[in-house]
């Protein structure tokens, strides 16, 4: 016994130690995951316990506004505000949830006994009255807002529709994805899996969860009465039939379902219409009238400044993370006292985004920064971050500038029109036909961009009431800004930046002069003719009396001494002298929209052949560029050589600084020299851009009294405007216009001074350059000279210079300006 008592106690002390052991052994998970969750991860919970403390609210701000050179304001916001709808509501899938609530909620006590159909009888009565209550709003909407309801319910009908199409574009685009995910694992998707695909592609779109724009520009009043009406209930009748189902229930639902009432911005484009004074006057003799006319332009400076749309889509919220990661100070700006929070990011429902041009590209400078009111909740302590409005972007367009160009090419006053006059053999189109083009305006000394126009324009109205008018005309295309976006052959006005180049690389000598034979390969007289050759049977040696010098081909756009030197230089050569001197292959990133690089490349990327290389030479072949690389080209040999880039953001957007000049290396002698010859072109009486004739008459192009004027004409063959609308291809396709672009670029600058601004005009197949765009930058010079920027004797007197004429009239849509 006594051996007995002794181990009883020695059995139940290592029981216990076991189980002590066992205990702690349970012990430590828990006592690791304590110290992970208070160690390594309590900073991160304690952050988010302390946040679930804290309210926001967050007060509105407004966008940026976008400034000329001169400061007049472009675009601005207005306050506004905006009635929003859900889109559970717009579907009718807020009325069917509701039918099934209220029908299990008001019958719960005989629902358990009722039968299927009786069940889906009941929720069909139910979801009936919901929807009445849904059709009401629209009804009081339209009542409050004083617009008739069935424009709200269009409204309701457009929303769906795009988001339809765009669930439909993605879930389609997921489903390919995943399919072609699990047949690169080796595996055909069918049954469970195929089923999954589907269950994944069918999660709801962030659009489909979000509330959208039914009503902008809501006036403050009923804004107000909106608000209030957002937080009701009201009584509406249930169902009322005969018999047993008759019934007086009332059912309350929210008075206006899933409508809120936001805060929002309007964006006014104060020179949305222009009207500007035309001195007709000036013009050539077979359109001149002696009188002033009294041009409206609408729609100036769309293509430039772009317009703005409701609806927020992925791609605006990475572009904001992208642009905030490249651009430390706007990022600093953006996320000042919210600990790293973006009191810039975008919210659903309403939330202004710039959608295209300069209000899309500069959308994160612009955009502006909510104020926020923090509340503690645990202490009731407050902080107030004020709201801070975009910044304002200043612009190298002069817009009176922008507006006059537009007027002078508005086919109603006669230039941009096809005349008698120009020639039959000039253009394939009958007389009084409208003409398209573009022109630039650019300064020499700094590269700022004055004015670009792309003409037919667009309104913001327009584009909202009849968006097939913009986007479906083959023909005009006024939604493409032609200035930087259309490509065209250069013609005779590259020969300058052949020459410089020829002369920099060695291929052209100083003093050297080259004849002109008519034709380029003496055995082969029907191949690289000269023009003259082509059309009267001479050649310019016979004309000048000897071979030519750099200055008498620019002078006479001579094609065989261009053909000669595009030879020479072969195919690299040529691709350098557009590279160099026009920056042909390098985009500008204006920021205005959609660029055109410029290409030197033959269709389908095939190698330059020396034939490319010749044709290069004088304009033609497998080489295509803008009026803003032609006005890029002159200028740059107006600053004997040095490329300065072109820019239309001035200031405001930070990072966006423009990059610095490059010098080409060419000679100050040889650009002296083609300077000379461009000269001659258009001041001497056998310059090809000098003078123009017509029945009973013959005047000079470019007649502007106190400016001098150095330039190019040109007359490019283009390929067939062809049109496929069913993209049938040869047998489907219709020739809409056919024949040579006609071009015309001046350098202006005061009597007795250097090339101040370069000007250069392109009119769609419209033949003659000189005929035809000549006048048009004639008229534009003369607009340099009306606001200032050239002395001119016609300035004489008129004080500051700050422009004649011009006034801004209330645009189409002061209050959309979508």
């Amino acid at each position: 016994m006594s051996i007995l008592s002794a181990l009883i106690p020695s059995m139940f002390h290592r029981r216990l130690a076991l189980l002590a052991v066992v205990s702690l052994l349970g012990a430590v998970p828990l006592v690791a995951q304590l110290g992970r969750l208070t160690l390594a991860e309590g900073p991160a919970h304690r952050e988010e316990a302390e946040s679930k403390l804290v309210r926001l609210k967050w007060l509105p701000t407004t966008r940026g506004r976008i400034l000329d050179r001169k400061g007049r304001v472009l675009a601005q916001d207005r306050a506004s505000y905006a009635v929003v709808v859900d889109y559970r509501v717009l579907t009718g899938a807020w009325a069917r949830e509701q039918g099934r609530k209220l029908a299990r909620a008001r019958e719960r006590d005989s629902w358990g006994l009722m039968g299927e159909p009786e069940r889906a009888a009941l929720e069909a009565r139910y979801t009936e009255l919901a929807a009445r209550r849904v059709e009401s709003m629209w009804e009081e909407l339209g009542a409050q807002l004083g617009r008739d309801p069935d424009e709200l319910r269009a409204a309701r009908d457009e929303v769906v529709a795009r988001v339809e199409r765009m669930g439909s574009s993605i879930r389609g685009a997921r489903r390919e994805q995943m399919l072609s995910e699990a047949r690169a694992r080796g595996r055909e998707p069918e049954g469970r899996m195929l089923a999954d695909i589907e269950r994944r592609i069918a999660l709801p779109l962030r659009e489909e969860e979000s509330a959208h724009v039914v009503a902008r520009d809501v006036p403050d009043e009923a804004a107000f009465r909106l608000l209030a009406m957002s937080e009701q209930s009201a009584p509406i009748d249930a169902w009322r039939g005969g018999g047993d189902d008759a019934d007086d229930d009332v059912v309350m639902l929210d008075r206006m379902p899933g409508m809120r009432v936001s805060g929002s911005t309007a964006r006014e484009y104060p020179f949305e219409r222009v009207v500007v004074d035309v001195d007709a006057s000036r013009f050539p003799g077979p359109v001149r009238r002696d009188q002033t006319l009294s041009v409206t332009i609408d729609g100036p400076c769309t293509h430039l400044l772009g317009v703005m749309r409701d609806e927020v889509f992925a791609e605006d919220a990475a572009a904001r993370r992208a642009a905030l990661e490249h651009y430390p100070a706007l990022r600093e700006r953006a996320t000042a006292g919210m600990d790293g929070g973006d009191r810039g990011r975008y919210f659903e429902g309403g939330d202004a985004v710039g959608h295209t041009g300069l209000e899309s590209s500069l959308e994160a400078w612009l955009r502006g920064l909510r104020g926020v009111l923090v509340r503690q909740l645990d202490t009731g302590a407050t902080r107030a971050i004020p709201p801070s409005p975009g910044m304002d972007v200043r612009l190298s367009i002069d817009v009176m500038l922008q507006a006059r160009v537009h007027a002078i090419m508005s086919p109603e006053q006669g230039l941009a029109r096809v005349q008698e006059w120009h020639g039959k053999d000039n253009s394939s189109m009958a007389a009084g036909t409208p003409l398209n083009g573009a022109a630039v305006v650019l300064d020499v000394d700094t590269g700022d961009v004055l004015a670009m126009v792309s003409t037919p324009t667009y309104t913001r109205e327009q584009l909202r009431d009849d968006p097939a008018s913009v986007f479906s005309d083959p023909l005009r295309r006024p939604d493409v800004n032609k200035a930087i976006a259309k490509p065209y052959p250069p013609g005779s006005i590259a020969k300058a930046i052949i020459a410089a180049e020829a002369s920099k690389r060695g291929v052209l000598l100083p003093g050297e002069t080259i004849s002109c034979t008519g034709h380029l390969f003496p055995n082969q007289p029907n191949m690289y003719r000269c023009w003259i050759y082509k059309r009267f049977g001479v050649t310019h040696d016979a004309q000048l009396g000897g071979p030519l010098s750099v200055a008498q081909a620019l002078e006479v756009s001579c094609n065989i001494f261009f053909y000669t030197l595009g030879r020479r230089l072969g195919p690299e050569g040529v691709v350098a002298a557009y590279a160099d001197f026009a920056g042909v292959g390098t985009p500008w990133n204006l920021g205005v929209g959609a660029e055109f690089p410029g290409s030197t490349r033959p269709f389908g990327g095939a190698k330059l052949e020396i034939q490319d290389a010749i044709f290069m030479g004088m304009g033609q072949g497998p080489v295509a560029w803008t009026p803003l690389h032609a006005a890029q080209a002159l200028a740059t040999v107006a600053r004997y050589g040095v490329r300065v880039p072109p820019r239309i953001i001035m200031s405001g957007a930070i990072g966006r600084e423009s990059a610095e000049p490059t010098e080409t290396g060419v000679d100050s002698s040889v650009a002296a020299e083609i300077l000379h010859g461009l000269d001659l072109a258009l001041n001497d009486p056998m310059g090809s851009g000098n003078h123009i004739s017509y029945a009973g008459g013959q005047e000079k192009i470019i007649n502007v009294p106190g400016v001098r004027a150095w330039g190019k004409t040109g007359t490019a063959e283009a390929p067939d405007l062809v049109h496929d609308p069913d993209g049938d291809g040869p047998a489907g396709r219709e020739v809409l216009l056919e024949g040579d672009h006609s071009w015309f670029v001046v350098l202006a600058g005061d009597e007795g001074g250097r090339p101040r601004y370069a000007v250069s005009v392109v009119m769609e197949y419209a033949g003659s350059g000189g005929k035809v765009s000549g006048p048009i930058a004639n008229q534009i010079v003369w607009a340099l000279v009306d606001e200032g920027y050239l002395k001119g004797v016609a300035q004489a007197g008129l004080g500051d210079g700050a422009g004649r004429g011009g006034t801004v009239v209330a645009q189409h849509d002061a209050r959309g300006g979508r």
